[in-house]
Formats: structure tokens, C-alpha cells, sequence
């Protein structure tokens, strides 16, 4: 079975494997077959930009999925970006081994994208959430205000952004990606009703794990 990779990428993966021939190739005159080696950093950036196909453990529309793949470092209530209402805020952090397309916790439609120039801090800190260079995906779900936060992180200094203001998207649709280790943030308004049922230190799954019902 072949995983297929994020079109995001093909640019980075194209260099990085052009960059590790000719690395592959210097390394072979000198030191023979363990110049193989110098192909590792192709594979790695290769690993990284995967995007498998993924099916929600609850195909309700009450279902409010991962929007990332990570561990959950941290779960508390919030203001609602641009609304200022009351917000449950569930945080991923993604490690460089996560696969790292964003998709959408349910199905409703993009009411604003939002960039934010800002610093690259260690994305497992707090502060990061609103210090780091981020983008902001407002959602309206069947009446409900929801939001996907892409946050940088240290090593991550890009973010790919496939949705714009107006577009209607499915539960689980890829939203774009963060390259190389970040953070995700999902905000769901309190007026949802939103119960969650997953815990902190748990590892989800983009498009696949519920993290809670909307009533």
C-alpha cells in the first residue's frame, strides 16, 4: 500500500532529493557504498510530507475531529478569536514525526482567514499560541463558531494555507499544512454545547479522532 504525499511539498521534496544525490554521489567516491547514507535526508523530508487517507471514528455531524495529528498539551476555555466569545481551546502540539495536514474538525463554511506575522518560539510553550507567526480559519458549523489556529513553531516557518473567506468545506477536508514540527489550536464556542472526550497527553489523529460532540 503506498501513502500519498501532500502537493504542499513537492517542491521542498524535489530539492531535498536532487540536494542528497549530489551529497550521495560525493560521498561514494570516498567512501564506496556508505555513500547511501547521504540519500537519509530525502527519505526523512519524503516521511515528513505524507499525507494518508483518513476516516472519522464518528461520521456524525455532532462530531468535532482532531484538526491536527499530536499530542493534546493543553485544554482550557478562552475568548473566540475576532468574536471574543466564550471558547473551549484545545491545543496539538506536532512533533517532526506527526504527519502535519490540517483538516477541518466539521463541516461548515470558511467565514475569514487570517495571517499573523509574529516570532518562532519553542511551539511546546505557551506563549507560542499567540508570540508565533500563525494563521487563523474561522468556522461556521451548523450555527456554531468554530476556529483552526496554525501556529510556527522553531523549526516550522512556513504555513500552507489551501482554504480562503466564503469556501464550504467537509468534516476532515485538508485546510493546508505546517511544515516541519508546530502547534495547532481548535476553538469551539460555548454556545455549541461542545463536551469533550478526549484528555491531556493524548495523541489524535487529524480527520480520524473526535475530541468531543457539539449538543
Amino acid at each position: 500500500m503506498t501513502v500519498p504525499l501532500a502537493p504542499y511539498g513537492l517542491r521542498v521534496i524535489v530539492i531535498s532529493l536532487l540536494a542528497s544525490l549530489v551529497l550521495t554521489v560525493s560521498l561514494a567516491l570516498a567512501v564506496g557504498w556508505y555513500g547511501l547514507l547521504g540519500l537519509l535526508p530525502a527519505v526523512f523530508v519524503a516521511f515528513f510530507f505524507r499525507d494518508p487517507q483518513r476516516i472519522p471514528d464518528d461520521n456524525s455531524p455532532k462530531a468535532v475531529l482532531a484538526p491536527a495529528d499530536g499530542r493534546i498539551v493543553s485544554i482550557s476555555d478562552a475568548p473566540m478569536p475576532k468574536t471574543g466569545e466564550r471558547a473551549a481551546v484545545v491545543d496539538i502540539f506536532l512533533s517532526v514525526f506527526d504527519v502535519h495536514i490540517n483538516r477541518a474538525p466539521q463541516a461548515g463554511r470558511v467565514t475569514s482567514v487570517e495571517y499573523s506575522r509574529g516570532r518562532f518560539l519553542n511551539a511546546l510553550r505557551a506563549a507560542a499560541a499567540e508570540a508565533n507567526e500563525s494563521n487563523l480559519i474561522a468556522l461556521e458549523a451548523g450555527g456554531a463558531n468554530l476556529a483552526v489556529r496554525q501556529i510556527a513553531g522553531v523549526i516550522a516557518r512556513r504555513i500552507v494555507c489551501a482554504v480562503k473567506q466564503g469556501d464550504n468545506v467537509a468534516a476532515g477536508q485538508r485546510l493546508g499544512m505546517i511544515m516541519f514540527g508546530s502547534r495547532t489550536q481548535v476553538f469551539v464556542s460555548a454556545e455549541a454545547g461542545f463536551e469533550l472526550e478526549v484528555r491531556l497527553g493524548q495523541h489524535v489523529k487529524a480527520g480520524k479522532t473526535v475530541l468531543g460532540h457539539v449538543k
